[in-house]
């Protein structure tokens, strides 16, 4: 298109979400850290920040 100058901002400001199953096979601070580290290697790159952190620790899936 002529005339026309296109910005490419990145995807912007994210919401992080994660979770662990359960304390007793997980320690909370250390899941949290990794999976914290691991959506920032992928939206960093693409022009996203982590803006907000949710994480849970919940229950596991292998308990009836």
């Amino acid at each position: 298109m002529l005339g026309v100058k296109v910005v490419d901002a990145g995807i912007g400001p994210l919401a992080f979400y994660g979770r662990c199953s359960t304390e007793d096979n997980q320690d909370p601070e250390t899941s949290h850290g990794w999976q914290l580290g691991n959506a920032r290697k992928f939206v960093e790159p693409l022009g996203g920040t982590v803006a907000a952190e949710f994480f849970d620790v919940g229950q596991s899936r292998s308990v009836p």
